[in-house]
């Protein structure tokens, strides 16, 4: 099961409260919990697909 949108917030902010110079590295994370998609859902794809053009894709506006 895949981490919630909530968990993955709360640990990227506990991050950033001991790395605030790196908040602007998160900006995309941010955006992509606040998009109507769901970046944690589990969708499955027709072929092999690596796992960062996945992160890169759900990263998309």
């Amino acid at each position: 099961m895949p981490p919630s949108i909530h968990h993955i917030r709360s640990v990227a902010g506990a991050y950033l409260a001991r790395h605030s110079d790196e908040h602007g590295s998160f900006s995309l994370l941010f955006a992509a919990l606040v998009s109507p998609n769901d970046p944690t859902s589990l969708n499955t794809f027709p072929a092999h697909v690596p796992c960062s053009a996945i992160v890169k894709l759900a990263l998309l506006p």
